[in-house]
């Protein structure tokens, strides 16, 4: 139910006018399209610019990028700009079609369309002239054609009109919907992670993109992509902190956990979302499905015989224990926050919390760091869910513990590497009931199925990914999952099948995507 002072439509914008920087994996792409595959990998090796199809969620959360430009970024931006142009000058006639003699007009003509693509959007009159003054004046000073042009792509690679994208609407001062041209780009770098392709700028620039059932058509068409489903896939991934997992290493003799068992986790759950993302289940079916894809590694590790056809590359369709319940219980999530010494209660609680939840994690106080060691000293001999209530009762500790030790515990059924265990590694049974935090109703839980069907029966988790997909659409982060704005779109979600590509287009075609507030951020 939506309280009733998020029912106005005005709560569900969140955002004022902006400018949005352009991530380097966006700017990867932005320079395929622009100028070849070839130049793309040539600046993602040269400048060690994440491949697009590497996302991290957000996409301006990446320590390495942060909303605005600063002198190191800045720097690196012209680097790049520099090498589009010297690419450019080096490949003149493969690129711009003008021959290796060319007239002027054909340099200018050329010159003019690639600013246009690079600014995703028709240039204004006074970008027209700032180019052409850029050209002519290399040109006037002794310069070739080619060098003009060289110039020319460096300009255009360097300005804010292309290392930005706009969210000022027809007025930066007041309230109201973005261009068409800005939610094309919205869209397109939302769901592909790349510029919008022609037919989303040719709907821009129709008036198409003015309303939520244009903006809807365009959305249906572009997740039938591959482009947006290989980048929403990745996403995901980022988003439950999936990959991770290859680089988890654990001291000798803790566990076994070969890099085969590393890159298998990957791989189901990269086929698991695949599925799980695309055919029609509920988005709840995420957390409560056993169905899966495994080869002959994880069918040993899930305790299961290998399904017909099943090698250790081959991946084949598989039905889990009963002890599985979705992503909770998968290898890869379970392991990727192992830590050197073996399995991790508290890095499970907080993956959970964060990934499944999208509570906010509170940072650890340096401040408590003695008596930590005390505490782990103190319980060296005791169980999980021992050390788990001490913390839960005591005084600098409870406060943070008690909102995510409880999911921690009831996962304490499954190893460092996810194989499923009644026994600690002492040899005591393990006792995975648990008082669930306030948040979820304090009810007791008994293990992860339990866990996850009443995650799944809160909405907790489809409002979760609502605030998820409204973080990957905004760049840089979205309201609280207990926002008006995410709390309608959940209302809305509950009104259709509930499927992952809905959400997506529910997202999509939301005040919270197409209106800002008066005032630039």
């Amino acid at each position: 139910m939506v309280p009733t002072d998020c029912t106005l439509e005005e709560s569900n914008i969140t955002e004022a006018k902006r400018l949005v920087r352009l991530t380097w994996p966006q700017q990867a792409s932005a320079a395929a399209q622009l100028l070849g595959q070839q130049f793309a990998d040539q600046i993602i090796a040269d400048f060690a610019i994440q491949r697009p199809d590497e996302r991290t969620f957000p996409p301006l959360l990446n320590p390495r990028e942060g909303r605005s430009i600063t002198a190191a970024v800045w720097q690196q931006n012209d680097n790049i700009a520099q090498s589009g142009g010297s690419y450019v000058f080096d490949n003149f006639a493969t690129v711009t079609q003008c021959t290796d003699a060319p007239s002027d007009s054909c340099a200018q003509e050329w010159l003019n369309g690639f600013a246009q693509r690079a600014y995703r959007r028709p240039l204004t009159a006074n970008e027209q002239a700032r180019l052409t003054q850029v050209y002519s004046g290399v040109v006037a000073g002794g310069g070739t054609i080619q060098e003009g042009v060289r110039y020319g792509v460096y300009a255009v690679m360097s300005s804010p009109a292309y290392l930005y994208r706009t969210e000022y609407g027809d007025s930066s001062e007041m309230a109201g919907p973005l261009t068409g041209y800005e939610m094309a780009s919205l869209l397109s770098f939302f769901l592909t992670n790349a510029p919008p392709d022609q037919p989303l700028l040719d709907a821009a620039a129709s008036g198409a993109l003015a309303t939520p059932e244009g903006i809807d058509a365009e959305v249906v068409r572009l997740l039938a992509t591959p482009e947006a489903r290989a980048n929403l896939q990745s996403a995901m991934l980022a988003l439950f902190n999936l990959p991770r997992v290859l680089g988890i290493v654990v001291d000798a003799g803790v566990g076994d956990l070969t890099t085969a068992h590393k890159a298998s986790m990957l791989t189901e759950s990269e086929l698991f979302l695949q599925n799980q993302l695309w055919n029609g289940q509920h988005v709840n079916d995420m957390l409560l499905t056993r169905s899966t894809m495994v080869n002959t590694t994880l069918a040993e590790l899930y305790g299961i015989a290998p399904p017909a056809g099943a090698t250790l590359d081959m991946f084949q369709p598989a039905q889990l224990p009963e002890t599985r319940s979705g992503i909770l219980t998968q290898a890869a999530f379970l392991t990727a926050v192992t830590r050197p010494d073996g399995e991790s209660v508290v890095g499970r609680g907080l993956a959970v919390n964060a990934a499944i939840l999208c509570n906010d994690n509170p940072g650890f106080p340096d401040t408590l760091t003695n008596i930590v060691d005390e505490a782990k000293e103190m319980f060296a001999d005791s169980t999980e869910k021992e050390f788990a209530e001490f913390r839960a009762t005591t005084p600098g500790c409870s406060g943070c513990h008690m909102l995510f030790d409880a999911y921690g515990v009831v996962l304490e059924n499954y190893d460092l590497a996810g194989r499923y265990r009644t026994e600690d590694p002492q040899g005591r049974v393990i006792d995975t009931s648990f008082t669930l935090p306030e948040a979820l109703g304090s009810t007791v839980v008994v293990n992860a199925v339990d866990l996850a069907q009443k995650v799944a029966e809160s909405g907790r988790f489809a409002a979760c990914l609502t605030k998820s997909m409204l973080s990957a659409a905004l760049a840089e982060g979205a309201p609280t999952v207990t926002s008006c704005a995410t709390q309608n779109l959940a209302a809305q979600l509950a009104t259709t099948n509930g499927t992952f590509p809905e959400l997506v287009r529910k997202v999509a075609s939301s005040s919270t995507m197409t209106q800002r507030m008066a005032g630039v951020q």
